[in-house]
C-alpha cells in the first residue's frame, strides 16, 4: 500500500482532531497562583485575604510584623502574616516543580518607644508547609521560624532572612541569607556599609526585594536595593541551588515573619505581590486521558507507524548541520515563557509594518500588546535562513532565562513555532540612549546622565558579580542601553553573551567566540578566525585575539561613559584627525587639564563640575590600553558613587602591551555610526548581515 504525503496528513489531521476534542472535553487544568498588594489599605477586607499571626497588625497603609506602641514594649515580638490560599509548589505526577517570584517592599527601623540603635532581629520571606504557623517561642535569633539557637530542626522551612542581629552563627548586623530549616543560614552576604545601613534605619527608608525560584536550574536568588530611587545604593544579592521537593509538601504556605528579641525594632511590609507558574492536571484528568489513550491505541498506532517512516525517510535526506536550526534550538530551555505563534501574530497584528520599530540584519523588531498581561511587547523576529541570528536568539534565551535584575531588559518568553524564531521582551517606552544622544541632542540633562551611567554600572555589576557564574556581554554599547518610562536605563541584546568562571581571568581561560574556553597563559597563543562586537567598543587585547572577559566588557562601558560625559560617538570619521578617537582626544585634553572641554555642548557648560569630570575619568580608567590596569566594575561603581578618590592616570595616553598581529577576519562585527551616517570605517569592514549586534538599538525605538 503507497502513502503519499497527503495521505499521511489527512489521518494525522483526523487524530489530532481526536486529541484536542479530548482536550475540550477535560475539566479545567489547576492555575497558577498570582497576587499583588500594592498596599495594605483597611478599606480592602485585607483579612479575608491573608492571614496575620502572633503581634502582627494592620497598621493602614501596611503591616506592622511585631509590635509599634509606646504603651507596650517592644521586645520579645513576634508576629508574621501568610497568604490564606496555599501555593501549589509541585505535581507529585509528575514531578514537576513551580517557577515563582515574589516581590515585596519593607521597612526595618527603630521603634517609636526611643530604643535607637537597638537592632534585633530581622525579618524573613518564608516557604512552609500548609498550615504552619509563626511560632511565640522562637522569637528572637529564630525569627519566630526555628529554634534561636541556630541549631537545624524538624521544622521544615525554607526562609530568606534580612537579618538585622549578629547571633552566635551570623557574619554581622546587616546581611541577607537563605535558611533551611535553621537560622544558621546555609548561604549569606553582607549588605552595604554599617553606616549606610544605620542611616536607612534611623529614617526608617523603605527596601526592596526580589527573590526568584527557576525551576529547570533549581536555582534561588535574592536581590535587595533601595525602595526610594533617589538614594545612590547597590544592589545586594544571593543564591543558591536547591531541590524543594526534598523539603517542602507539594501544597505550601507563603508568607512573613518577624521578631525581636531583648531590643525592639520595627517591622513592617509595605507591599507585596507574587506569581507562580506551575500548571498540573487531577489525578480524574490523567485517568480519563489513559483510559482513552488505550482505546484509541489501536488506530493511533497505523498513524504513528507511518508518519514516523516518512519522517524518519525525509530526516535522512536533510543534510545535518552544526547549524541545523533545530540542533540549536533543542538546548534551550523552557523560559520564561514560551508562546504560541498565533498569539504573537495577534498582538504584533500580523506583524503589520506600521507596528515595525526596526529593521536590522537579523530581521525585524515589532511593537506588540499582550491583552492576557495588559502589557506592551517588542517582539524581535529572526530573518529564516540567519545562522547567526539563530545562535544568537539560542544563546539569548539561554543566558538571559537564568537572570532577574531591574537593570537588565526583561526577556518575557520566547517562541519557536512555524520556522519562526520570535523573542518577546518588555517595551520600554524611551528607546536607547544613542537615540538621546546623537539625534536628540539635549533631551538627557546631565543629572539623568550620570543616574543612567550609574544603572549600566549596576547592570554590569549583576552579571559580573551577582551570579554562580560570570556573565560576559560582549556588545556593550549606548544601542544596547534602553530607557523605560521614567529614562532608567536597562542593559539589553544577549544575543553574544557567554557564561565563565568566575576565578578565570584573562590569563586563565577565557571566552572564544564560539563560547568555547581555552586555557593559555597569553592571548597569543591562540588564533581565532573572527569577533563579534561593534567597532569603536571593542577592547585592543580582544581584536587581537579575539576573546573576550569581564576586561573587555569594562572597555565597553568606559566607552559608554565617554559618550555619555561627550556626547558624540567612540569614532567619528569626519572629525579633525586628533579627534577622531574618542578615547584619544579625551585622554589628550586629560593630559594638558583641559578634559571639561570635551563636555557634549548640547547640554550647554553649566554642569555639575564633579560629576562630569567623574565620568571622563572613570570612563578613560575602564578605556584603559592596558586590561591589567583597568579597574573591576566594583571599583568603578565606587568612585562614581564617589566612595573613592579619582585615579590619577597617565597624561599620555598609553600604547597596548599586547602588540601581536590581527588574527582575526573582521567580518562578522558592525560598525559604530558616526552622527552624520555611515564613518568611512565601513569601507575597510564588510558589517554581517547575520549579526545582531545593533538588535537592541532597534528595540523599542519608535521611527
Amino acid at each position: 500500500m503507497a502513502f503519499t504525503t497527503s495521505g499521511i496528513c489527512k489521518y494525522f489531521i483526523l487524530f489530532q482532531g481526536s486529541f484536542y476534542f479530548l482536550l475540550l472535553i477535560l475539566p479545567p487544568p489547576a492555575t497558577s497562583l498570582s497576587f499583588n498588594f500594592s498596599n495594605f489599605n483597611q478599606s480592602v477586607e485585607i483579612d479575608s485575604i491573608v492571614v496575620l499571626k502572633g503581634n502582627a497588625t494592620i497598621s493602614d497603609p501596611m503591616i506592622d510584623l511585631t509590635v509599634n506602641r509606646r504603651d507596650i514594649g517592644p521586645s520579645g515580638s513576634t508576629g508574621g502574616v501568610f497568604y490564606n490560599t496555599p501555593v501549589q509548589l509541585w505535581d507529585k505526577n509528575t514531578g514537576n516543580l513551580t517557577n515563582f517570584t515574589t516581590h515585596f517592599i519593607f521597612t526595618l527601623g527603630d521603634t517609636k518607644v526611643g530604643c535607637l540603635n537597638c537592632y534585633g532581629d530581622g525579618l524573613t520571606v518564608f516557604l512552609a508547609p500548609n498550615g504552619s504557623v509563626i511560632h511565640d517561642y522562637y522569637g528572637g535569633g529564630g525569627l519566630g521560624l526555628f529554634n534561636a539557637t541556630g541549631v537545624q530542626t524538624n521544622n521544615s522551612v525554607i526562609a530568606v532572612e534580612f537579618d538585622t542581629y549578629k547571633n552566635d552563627w551570623d557574619p554581622d548586623y546587616n546581611h541577607i541569607g537563605i535558611d533551611i530549616s535553621s537560622a544558621n543560614s546555609t548561604n549569606t552576604t553582607s549588605c552595604f556599609n554599617f553606616t549606610f545601613w544605620k542611616s536607612m534605619r534611623a529614617n526608617s527608608s523603605p527596601w526592596e526585594a526580589w527573590v526568584d525560584y527557576d525551576s529547570s536550574s533549581q536555582n534561588l536568588s535574592v536581590i535587595l536595593t533601595c525602595a526610594n530611587k533617589s538614594l545612590s545604593c547597590e544592589n545586594c544579592s544571593v543564591n543558591y541551588n536547591v531541590d524543594l521537593r526534598k523539603y517542602l509538601p507539594e501544597q505550601i504556605t507563603v508568607g512573613f515573619s518577624a521578631a525581636t528579641g531583648y531590643n525592639g525594632e520595627l517591622h513592617q511590609l509595605n507591599s507585596w505581590d507574587f506569581n507562580s507558574s506551575l500548571v498540573i492536571y487531577n489525578s480524574n484528568n490523567i485517568r480519563m486521558v489513559v483510559g482513552l489513550a488505550v482505546g484509541g491505541a489501536a488506530a493511533a498506532a497505523l498513524i504513528i507507524t507511518v508518519l514516523g517512516l516518512y519522517l524518519f525517510i525525509r530526516r535522512r535526506r536533510r543534510r545535518q548541520s552544526k547549524a541545523d536550526e533545530n540542533d540549536v534550538i533543542l538546548d534551550i530551555p523552557r523560559g520564561p515563557r514560551e508562546f504560541m505563534f498565533a498569539e504573537l501574530t495577534r498582538a504584533t497584528r500580523n506583524f503589520d509594518e506600521e507596528q515595525k520599530l526596526g529593521e536590522g540584519g537579523f530581521g525585524g523588531v515589532y511593537r506588540g500588546f499582550l491583552s492576557d498581561l495588559n502589557k506592551d511587547i517588542a517582539v524581535k523576529r529572526i530573518s529564516k535562513g540567519s545562522k547567526q541570528g539563530t545562535k544568537e536568539y539560542a544563546s539569548e534565551v539561554k543566558i538571559i532565562s537564568r537572570l532577574r535584575h531591574r537593570k537588565l531588559v526583561q526577556l518575557i518568553g520566547w517562541c519557536h513555532q512555524r520556522k519562526e524564531l520570535l523573542l518577546v521582551y518588555e517595551f520600554l517606552p524611551n528607546g536607547s540612549l544613542d537615540i538621546h544622544l546623537f539625534r536628540n541632542k539635549g533631551s538627557l540633562t546631565w543629572d539623568l546622565r550620570y543616574k543612567i551611567a550609574l544603572d549600566l554600572a549596576s547592570a554590569l555589576q549583576d552579571l559580573h558579580e551577582g551570579w554562580e557564574q560570570c556573565i560576559v556581554h560582549r556588545d556593550i554599547k549606548s544601542s544596547n542601553v534602553i530607557l523605560d518610562a521614567n529614562f532608567n536605563a536597562k542593559l539589553g541584546d544577549f544575543g553574544l553573551a557567554r557564561l565563565v568562571e568566575h576565578e578565570e581571568g584573562y590569563s586563565q581561560a577565557t571566552i572564544n567566540v564560539d563560547g568555547s574556553t581555552g586555557d593559555n597563559n597569553t592571548a597569543s597563543q591562540t588564533q581565532t578566525t573572527n569577533i563579534a562586537g561593534t567597532m569603536g567598543y571593542m577592547a585592543p587585547e580582544y581584536m587581537i585575539t579575539g576573546k573576550a572577559t569581564k576586561e573587555s566588557d569594562i572597555y565597553s562601558f568606559g566607552i559608554v561613559l565617554l559618550e555619555i560625559a561627550c556626547g558624540r560617538r567612540p569614532i567619528e570619521a569626519r572629525a579633525d584627525p586628533s579627534e577622531v578617537s574618542l578615547v584619544k582626544w579625551v585622554w589628550e585634553l586629560y593630559g594638558a587639564q583641559k578634559h571639561l572641554e570635551a563636555a557634549d555642548p548640547s547640554q550647554g557648560m553649566d554642569f555639575d563640575k564633579r560629576q562630569v569630570e567623574c565620568l571622563m575619568i572613570v570612563g578613560l580608567w575602564c578605556a584603559h590600553p592596558d586590561y591589567k590596569l583597568r579597574p573591576s566594575i566594583e571599583k568603578a561603581i565606587h568612585v562614581l558613587q564617589f566612595d573613592a578618590s579619582l585615579p590619577i592616570l597617565p597624561t599620555k595616553m598609553p600604547m597596548p602591551t599586547n602588540k601581536s598581529p590581527l588574527p582575526f577576519n573582521m567580518s562578522t562585527f558592525s560598525i559604530a555610526s558616526s552622527s552624520s551616517g555611515t564613518t568611512d570605517s565601513s569601507k575597510l569592514y564588510k558589517s554581517s548581515s547575520a549579526s545582531s549586534s545593533s538588535s537592541m538599538s532597534l528595540l523599542n525605538n519608535p521611527r
